[in-house]
């Protein structure tokens, strides 16, 4: 029950949010609106019949070369995220994440994203909840905060199970890239955590319109995405989980079905951080028949609870276009005495890089196989 207020400072497993529009003048529209309606629901108290009302979020901006192989240095207007927390009653909220991506710029130009989820959860108790709204989906270790960066060490996650990936081919010919999993959905949401001792067993399941021309509007292609996770987590630190997710691709050609899983390994005792996750897909549609594995392990120490050196090695294979990434990640994470200010420092090396990234700026030239890039995350 929301007897007690929460903390306004989102946790190291932080939440976020997806892409959602990004359209000229209607767009800007509804940021002004957005931001009004938020500055008078933090100016007005709470009324009687509500709990509570929490506003917080996270900022972040990177410095970096050949981010995007791009081949040049530039800054990344990263993320503003503004999360709203809304508590009707004991047993109803409502959560709201308004999040600011790439420097938004709602004009004739179109640049930066504007990404907006919401959802009433349903709380019985701590054994079972029910999210119904456009929400993140629970599936692998990051994606229910995939862009929260203060939440994780690295600048941005892990390549191998959370970047877009060549899936098909549209109408026209054209390649589509996307997740094999879908990042948000809009449906209903069913979680819990049941505790054995100082044993912790979580749950969720969730059924969605799936991924189709307007998947926060309506199923348009009669195909809805369906899967869940579940996790368990020893006294010792040790977490161990499992996910799956399927749906039809509503916006490749002859709505392209995926089978996807994961599976995650986590062990945080004392200074150690030591992670992986491997994620097998299958494509079953008749037209375009592939199957794809991606998987990566990671390692960390904390040193004096300030500075966290970490490395990482992903792995991307895929029969589709004949991809394959290897990805050698190492740098240091460092956290102010207030643990909401973290500055980062990293490199990343690319062993294989398929097919090719044709530098934007060079003609006929590939881009550096590395990529060198600072970021200064913030949780308030």
């Amino acid at each position: 029950m929301y007897d007690e207020p929460e903390s306004t400072r989102p946790r190291r497993r932080g939440g976020t949010q997806e892409p959602c529009f990004n359209a000229g003048r209607l767009g800007s529209f509804a940021a002004s609106g957005l931001v009004v309606l938020l500055g008078l629901l933090m100016a007005v108290p709470a009324s009687a019949g509500s709990r509570a009302v929490r506003v917080y979020g996270y900022f972040d901006s990177v410095l970096g070369y050949n981010r995007y192989e791009s081949d040049t240095m530039g800054w990344d207007a990263y993320h503003l995220d503004l999360l709203g927390s809304w508590v009707v009653d004991r047993n109803f909220r409502v959560v709201g994440d308004f999040t600011f991506e790439h420097g938004t710029e709602h004009t004739s130009s179109n640049l930066g994203d504007l990404k907006v989820r919401g959802y009433l959860e349903t709380m019985v108790g701590e054994g079972f909840r029910l999210n119904v709204g456009k929400f993140l989906l629970p599936f692998g270790e990051q994606n229910l905060y995939h862009d929260a960066s203060p939440a994780y060490l690295s600048v941005t996650s892990p390549r191998a199970l959370y970047w877009k990936r060549a899936i098909g081919e549209d109408d026209e010919g054209g390649t589509v890239k996307d997740r094999l999993f879908s990042k948000t959905g809009t449906g209903a949401w069913a979680w819990g955590t049941l505790y054995a001792g100082s044993w912790e067993f979580e749950y969720n399941a969730y059924v969605t319109n799936g991924r189709g021309a307007q998947p926060y509007k309506v199923d348009d292609n009669r195909s809805p995405g369906v899967g869940g996770k579940a996790t368990i987590r020893a006294p010792i630190g040790l977490l161990g989980g499992g996910s799956v997710y399927w749906d039809r691709h509503g916006k490749v050609a002859d709505d392209l079905e995926i089978l996807v899983y994961a599976g995650q390994l986590a062990l945080d005792y004392e200074g150690v951080h030591l992670r992986t996750e491997v994620m097998p897909a299958l494509s079953s549609s008749e037209e375009d028949k592939w199957r794809s594995l991606g998987w990566y392990g990671e390692g960390a120490y904390t040193i004096g609870d300030r500075v966290t050196p970490y490395v990482r090695f992903g792995d991307f294979t895929s029969e589709f276009h004949e991809q394959h990434e290897q990805i050698l990640v190492g740098g240091a994470n460092y956290a102010f005495p207030n643990h909401s200010v973290f500055i980062k420092a990293e490199y990343n090396h690319y062993f294989a890089r398929e097919p090719a990234a044709e530098s934007p700026i060079d003609e006929g030239e590939d881009v550096p196989s590395y990529v060198v890039q600072s970021q200064i995350a913030v949780a308030f």
